[in-house]
């Protein structure tokens, strides 16, 4: 899933009903980063999520995608991954953790698992 430019995050919903439907339709998984996007972006407005673009993801977006991928397909907390990202510079220790920290609290509560 998808997150919305940044400049109609209204769309997220649209994104999320139709993307959800599909997988669903064609019996495949629904990895929810469009979600976790804007959980994160809700959380921290200041961390930017964007290339100038207001469309692709900057650093943190490309970590966040990451980690909620790890998490989806591995069905485990990225918690204790070790790694900052290389994009346009590395993530600080803080972020990386509040990203990780997104993205399994978005994926454990998009498919109801424990955590």
């Amino acid at each position: 899933m998808t997150w919305p430019k940044k400049d109609k995050p209204e769309d997220i919903t649209k994104l999320a009903d139709n993307t959800i439907r599909i997988a669903n339709e064609a019996k495949m998984m629904t990895v929810p980063v469009g979600l976790a996007f804007m959980e994160a972006i809700k959380a921290k407005p200041d961390l930017e999520m964007y290339m100038p673009d207001k469309s692709h993801p900057s650093a943190a977006g490309s970590y966040l995608y990451g980690a909620v991928l790890y998490s989806t397909l591995f069905h485990r907390t990225p918690a204790d991954i070790n790694y900052l990202g290389e994009c346009e510079k590395p993530l600080s220790p803080e972020t990386a953790k509040f990203l990780r920290e997104v993205a399994w609290n978005t994926v454990t509560e998009f498919f109801g698992w424990e955590k």
